[in-house]
C-alpha cells in the first residue's frame, strides 16, 4: 500500500492534497492504517498537539487502525501531518506514514438505468458516505454540469419529460434526466405526442398550429386512404424553439426540472472514474455520466441536425385519436413531432 505523501500520477501535488486536503467529500478517506516503508524500520509516534513539541503514546506498528478526524494539513518540523485518532490517543501524524486505500475497483461500470442508484451508493461508501461528485462533459469535452453530493436516483413516475432524476444530500435534486435506449433515431419513438389543443409552449406554438391547419386539409386522405404526412422542421426562428421544447421539455429556457432535462441519454449509462484534470478542486474522486450512444445536453442540437434525427411533424391514421385547430376538432389522425426516420413512407405538406 502507498502512501497519501506520493505524487499523483502526472501532477505535481500528492495524493494527499489531490484526494484530502480541503475536499468536501474527505470523509470516504476515515478510515485508514499506518503505513511503513519497507525502506525504513523508524516507528512513527503521534505528536500531541500541531505545534510538534511532544509525542504521546508509543511508537505505532504497521498496520494499526487509524481515524481520519480532519481535512486540514498541518505543517510540523516542515511536514504535512494529519490529524487522526488511534484507538487509545488523537495526535498528529506525517502523512508519509498514512496508508492510501488501493484503488476503487468499481471505477467503471457499464450500469443499466435501473441500477443507477445501487451504483452511486456503491461508490457512496454503501449508501454512508457525504455523497459523490458525477460530472457531465459536453461535446467539446468541457465540464458542462457538476453535480456535487449526489447519494442516488429515483424514477420519476409519470410522463413527463425527465425519466429519471439524481437526488443529493437532504433528498434535494441535482439532475432531471432523460433516457432513450441505444438503436439510433427509431429508438426515440417521437420527441413529443401534441394536440393542438393546449396551451403549453409547444401545442399553441405558432408553427405546431400552421402545421395542424396543412394536415387538417388532409384528414380524410389520413383517415380514408391511410396516408401519413409530415412537415419538417428547419433550426430557426419560432420552429427552433419549438424543436427545443419537444426535446428537451415544455418548460425550456425556465429552471431545470421534469419538464426540462438537464440532458438526453441514449444507449447504456456508465459511471466511470474521471481523469486527473476533470473534477472541481473540492471533490476528491469524480465519476463521469456517459452514455453509449449520445448524451446531447439541453439546448445542444448537433445531434438532432443528423437526417435520421430531423425534427418533423408526422401525421398518421390512428382509430379515436384527436387534434385541434383553432377549435375545431379532427379525428382519426395522431400527431407527433418525431425523427425523420419515422417518416419514411410519409408525404411533405
Amino acid at each position: 500500500m502507498a502512501t497519501f505523501s506520493i505524487k499523483k500520477t502526472g501532477m505535481n501535488i500528492t495524493a494527499w492534497e489531490y484526494y484530502v486536503q480541503n475536499k468536501e467529500d474527505w470523509i470516504r478517506y476515515k478510515n485508514l492504517k499506518v503505513e511503513i516503508p519497507s525502506s525504513t524500520s523508524n516507528l512513527p509516534i503521534l505528536y500531541k498537539d500541531n505545534k510538534g513539541k511532544d509525542t504521546i503514546g508509543s511508537p505505532l506498528k504497521n498496520g494499526t487502525p487509524l481515524e481520519l478526524l480532519s481535512n486540514q494539513s498541518f505543517i510540523i518540523d516542515g511536514k504535512i501531518h494529519a490529524k487522526v485518532k488511534t484507538i487509545s490517543h488523537t495526535g498528529y501524524l506525517p502523512i508519509t506514514r498514512l496508508g492510501k486505500p488501493t484503488k476503487d475497483t468499481t471505477k467503471d461500470e457499464n450500469i443499466a438505468l435501473k441500477q443507477l442508484d445501487s451504483a452511486i451508493k456503491k461508490r457512496n461508501m454503501d449508501g454512508k458516505g457525504p455523497g459523490i461528485c458525477i460530472i457531465v462533459k459536453n461535446r467539446r469535452g468541457q465540464i458542462a454540469h457538476a453535480f456535487k453530493h449526489a447519494i442516488g436516483a429515483k424514477t420519476i413516475n409519470g410522463t413527463p419529460k425527465a425519466d429519471f432524476k439524481i437526488i443529493g444530500k437532504g433528498n434535494i435534486d441535482l439532475a432531471f434526466i432523460s433516457h432513450k435506449k441505444e438503436g439510433g433515431a427509431k429508438a426515440y419513438q417521437q420527441y413529443v405526442s401534441v394536440t393542438g389543443g393546449k396551451i403549453d409552449g409547444i401545442n399553441d406554438s405558432p408553427v405546431l398550429q400552421n402545421a395542424l391547419k396543412k394536415i387538417a386539409s388532409k384528414i380524410n386522405n389520413i383517415t380514408e386512404e391511410r396516408k401519413r404526412y409530415k412537415v419538417t422542421l428547419p433550426f430557426s426562428g419560432e420552429s427552433k424553439t419549438l424543436i427545443l421544447k419537444s426535446i428537451y421539455g415544455m418548460n425550456y429556457g425556465k429552471n431545470f426540472g421534469e419538464e426540462h432535462v438537464h440532458f438526453i441519454g441514449q444507449g447504456t449509462p456508465m459511471l466511470k472514474e474521471a481523469n486527473s484534470t476533470d473534477r472541481p478542486k473540492d471533490c476528491s474522486i469524480v465519476y463521469e455520466l456517459t452514455f453509449s450512444d449520445d448524451i446531447s445536453l439541453s439546448g445542444d442540437l448537433t445531434h438532432f441536425r443528423n437526417q435520421s434525427y430531423q425534427p418533423v411533424i408526422l401525421a398518421r391514421y390512428t382509430a379515436g385519436r384527436n387534434f385541434y385547430v383553432e377549435g375545431q376538432q379532427y379525428t382519426g389522425a395522431r400527431i407527433l413531432i418525431a425523427p425523420d426516420a419515422l417518416s419514411a413512407t410519409a408525404t411533405e405538406i
